[in-house]
Parts: C-alpha cells; structure tokens; sequence
C-alpha cells in the first residue's frame, strides 16, 4: 500500500506539472462537492420548518437555497467527472502509457521476454495505463467522498447521537467490497499465465501460418484440448472469487440497509413524540439519502481503485525489474574493430528462466580469430542458446565469455 500511496503522489505531481490548471480545477471541484450535499439538507430543514411556524421569509429563503445546493451537486458532478477522464487521458496515453511500452522493448537483452513472471505482468498492464492514472484521481475523490459522510454524520447527531450508529453501517459496505476486490485481484494474477496459454493456443490453432504445421502433425485436437483446459482453468478460478465477492457485497448492503431504516424508524418516532421538529425528519431522510448514494459512490470509486490495484502492483514490479536491469552494468569498454585472439568460453553454463533443465552446461570452447566455425546438433541442443549469449541477449549463469581476453559483459553492448 505504501508502494501505491508512493505512485499516486508521483501521479498527481505529474498532473501537476503537466496541466496544472486542469489538476487544480478537478481537485477544487471535488472540495466543493463536500459542502453542496450538506447545503440541501439543512436548506431543506430551514424550508420545512419556516412552513411549519408560519415563517414566510425563512421557508422561501431556505428553498431557493436548496434549489441551488441541488443545481451546484448536479453540475459539480458531471463538472467533476469530464475534468477528471480529459487528466486521466492526458497523462495516461502520454506518459504512462510509453513509459510501460518503453520498459518492455528497450531493455538490453531478451531474457525479461522468456521470464513467465514478466510475462505475467505484461499480460496485466500492457493496456492498463489509462486505469492506473484514474486510480489515482479514484483514490482522491475516495478523499472526499469520506470527508463528506463524516460532515453528514455529523449533521445526523445533531438530530440524534444514536444516528452516528449509521457509520459503522456505512463503513461496511466500503469494506466488503475492498475485501471483495482483493480476492478477484488475486484470482486474476494467480490465472494470468493460464489466460495468456489459451489465448496463445487459440492462435495458434487458428491462425494460417501455424494450420499447416498443425495438419501435418495431427496436432489440431491436442492444441484444442489444452486450449479448452487453460480456457476452464481461467474461469473456474476468477468465477469463484467473483461469487465470493459478490457474496461480501451483499452482506454489505444488507447491514447498511438496516441501520438506514433504522435511523429514520427512531426519528420518525422522536418527530411524532415531539421530541423533533418536521424540519428534523426531513434534514434526516434527506441525509440519510445522501448518506447512502455517498457510500455507493465511494464504493464505486473504491471499487475502481482497488481493482487498480490489480494493474499497480504488476506496473511497479516491471518498473522496479527495469530499473534494476539498467543499474547492472552494461559495458562501457569499445568493441574492438577485429578479433586478434578470438572468443572463448569458459565453463558457460545457462538456465532458461522457470525451468529447471540446463540449455548450455559447462560449455568451454576457443573459437580462434580469422577461423569459421559451425555450431551442429539435434534441436534443443543449445545452438541457438549459444548465439544468443555471444550477442548479449543473454548472460551466463556460469562461466564467462572473453573477446581477445575481455569479459564480453564489459564491452558496450550496442557497439
């Protein structure tokens, strides 16, 4: 979460260098929201009693004042939403989105593009950047949607203390679907490398440079059995975590709908009892609708925010791999023009990542300088591997590779 909270503040800086007046007129429009909802209500309350008491002035002053706290919600809101995409699109198509594209096709060597781990994450983010800025703008407004429930609460215990029983009431429902999202979250990154296996078996079964491979051998029903059972695997897991979370949701509206039909029952009462004026129950309903579209949408924003989450822990794991892949040292050291020795390799040894089989094992060979030299054998021999590491795709796991006596990883790598 620290690691979030870290990337959001990036973000809003970011926002803020980049288009200030736009970040500075989305974030007063989300403030000025908190205000505008309470407005209504304790207008509506002025309104309701000043009928009541017979007090002209109070009603007709305390209605145009609901009138426009209504029409500055409804336009603060959709103000608030336009500002909020035109930021999101702006930073997340310009920045974010070739900063994720940019770590992936330009770090030295191949071996992030055979790691699964990589690919894992790459699978989740590669169209993700627009999400993971609105998250940011989520988690904001999320600020504000909270700042506004505690104002309306408060507002609710100057009719009655026992109405501030709504916030853990309304806290529930926020915490279900966190809980809820964390577990799709989960089931999402636990199928990812089932997901990427079916959707690369469909095309290979589907496509027309593969079918004549897949003829020859007889391979076609083999391809569409594993496809169907990655496919199964993929649904099984994120159907199950959906129905849990839906399950935790509902639980969460459930309490919040009891404790709301409870607080208006108890104002209801004090109201008929004398204990409050009609002003009092209206303020109450008024709130008390406020109270629960404030935690829908919180819960909405929540819900988009967590679901980011999804996509932000992928994004700062590939952004923390490529900054360690380029602090390693690259080689400064020039290439030599022509070879006077020749290369050798000295007990190369190397491991695809996530396999246990070894492609090249203790590997020692001198090529000389001014000779040809042919590299045979069956497949999955090593060739191909051997080349990969001579022209730094690669780096041993073992052993070392010298140019005239040079370790190879010294010299410059585009060079």
């Amino acid at each position: 979460m620290r690691r979030t909270l870290a990337l959001w503040r990036e973000l809003f800086a970011l926002s803020w260098r980049r288009i200030p007046a736009a970040t500075a007129a989305t974030l007063s429009v989300l403030l000025l929201g908190v205000p505008a909802t309470t407005g209504i209500a304790l207008s509506l309350r002025t309104a309701v009693d000043g009928i009541t008491t017979g007090d002209h002035d109070a009603a007709v002053l305390g209605a145009v004042c609901a009138a426009c706290a209504y029409a500055a919600t409804r336009t603060l809101n959709h103000t608030g939403r336009s500002l909020m995409i035109m930021s999101t699109e702006k930073l997340g198509l310009t920045d974010v989105h070739e900063g994720i594209h940019r770590d992936i096709a330009t770090l030295e060597g191949l071996e992030h593009l055979e790691r699964t781990d990589y690919l894992d994450r790459v699978t989740t983010v590669r169209t993700s950047a627009w999400a993971i800025v609105a998250s940011m703008w989520s988690a904001i407004a999320i600020f504000t949607d909270v700042l506004q429930l505690v104002v309306l609460l408060l507002l609710l215990g100057t009719v009655s203390p026992w109405l501030l029983l709504l916030l853990p009431a309304a806290a529930l429902p926020l915490w279900a679907n966190a809980r809820g999202q964390r577990l799709v979250n989960a089931a999402e990154t636990d199928t990812a490398e089932s997901h990427r296996l079916q959707r690369h078996l469909f095309k290979l079964g589907t496509r027309a440079a593969t079918g004549k491979e897949l003829r020859v051998a007889g391979a076609g029903e083999e391809i569409v059995r594993r496809q169907s059972a990655a496919f199964d695997d993929v649904v099984e897991g994120r159907y199950g975590a959906r129905m849990r979370a839906a399950w935790l949701r509902a639980a969460g509206w459930t309490v919040f709908t009891l404790g709301f039909g409870g607080g208006l029952a108890l104002v209801g009462h004090r109201t008929a009892q004398g204990l409050g004026t009609p002003g009092d129950l209206v303020l109450t309903i008024t709130v008390a609708a406020a109270l629960r579209q404030s935690v829908q949408q919180a819960v909405y924003r929540a819900a988009g925010a967590i679901d980011a989450m999804r996509l932000i822990g992928p994004y700062l794991w590939l952004r923390s791999y490529a900054a360690g892949q380029r602090a390693r040292t690259t080689g400064t050291t020039p290439t030599p023009d022509a070879l006077r020795e020749g290369i050798t390799l000295t007990d190369v040894s190397y491991v695809y990542p996530g396999t246990e089989r070894r492609a090249l094992d203790g590997i020692s060979v001198t090529l000389p300088a001014g000779a040809v030299v042919a590299v045979v054998g069956e497949f999955g021999s090593g060739k191909t591997t051997l080349v990969k590491l001579l022209s730094k795709f690669y780096r041993p796991d073992e052993g070392r590779i010298t140019v005239d006596g040079t370790d190879l990883g010294a010299l410059d790598t585009d060079a």
